[in-house]
C-alpha cells in the first residue's frame, strides 16, 4: 500500500500551472514594479532644493517648462522655486517666479514674502531704488510680517546709500521705535545723531 507507492520510482506529476499567480508570485511583481517606479522616478525640485543641489533642481523644472510650473505651482511652491532659481544664480529665474506667485496670490503671505525677496534681488544687483519699492511695498502688505524688521533695516541701508539722507532719518527713527534692539538700530542711531 503507503509504503510501496513511497518505494516506487514513478516519477509524480507536477502539480497543473494555475492561470492565476500564487498570492507570493504577486507580492514579488510587485515589489519588483514598485522598486522599478522609485529608481526610474526623477527626485522633484523640491527634494534637490531642500538637499541643496539648486542647479540641478531648476534644471529639473527647466525640463518641465518653467512659464508652465510658474502657472501650475502653489504659493509655497513658487517661493522655494524663486529661492532655489536665486540660489543657482539665476535671478531673472527667481524674479518670474515671485513676480508669478504675487500677480497668482494676491493679498497672501507669500506675495508679501515675494515682494521682500524682489527687493533683495534688485538690493543684489545694485537696483537700490527698485529695491526700497520692493521693500516698501512688503512693509505696506504686511507690516507685522516676519521680514518687516528686516525689510525696514534694509531700506535704512538703501536710502543712506542712494543719498537720501531725510527719507533715511525718517525710516531710522520709525525703525528705532519698533526695533530699539534690531540690528540696524546702531545704524539707525548714527543717521539721528547726524542731524
Amino acid at each position: 500500500g503507503v509504503q510501496s507507492a513511497l518505494l516506487t520510482d514513478e516519477p509524480k506529476a507536477a502539480p497543473a500551472p494555475s492561470a492565476e499567480p500564487s498570492a507570493e508570485t504577486a507580492r514579488d511583481e510587485d515589489e519588483l514594479i514598485r522598486a522599478r517606479k522609485i529608481a526610474e522616478k526623477k527626485p522633484d525640485f523640491r527634494e534637490l532644493s531642500t538637499a541643496g543641489h539648486y542647479r540641478e533642481a531648476l534644471a529639473a523644472v527647466e525640463q518641465q517648462g518653467f512659464a508652465a510650473s510658474c502657472e501650475s505651482l502653489g504659493a509655497r511652491d513658487l517661493l522655494t522655486l524663486g529661492s532655489t532659481a536665486r540660489l543657482a544664480g539665476r535671478a531673472d529665474r527667481a524674479r518670474e517666479a515671485y513676480l508669478a506667485a504675487r500677480r497668482r496670490f494676491p493679498n497672501s503671505a507669500e506675495a508679501g514674502i515675494s515682494a521682500f525677496s524682489l527687493g533683495r534681488l534688485a538690493s543684489d544687483a545694485g537696483h537700490a531704488s527698485d529695491a526700497i519699492g520692493w521693500f516698501k511695498r512688503y512693509l505696506t502688505e504686511q507690516p507685522n510680517g516676519p521680514l518687516a524688521r528686516e525689510a525696514a533695516g534694509r531700506m535704512i541701508e538703501l536710502l543712506r546709500q542712494t543719498g537720501d539722507d531725510a527719507r533715511a532719518r525718517q525710516a531710522a527713527d520709525s525703525y528705532l521705535k519698533r526695533y530699539p534692539t534690531g540690528p540696524h538700530a546702531a545704524l539707525a542711531q548714527s543717521l539721528l545723531a547726524k542731524k
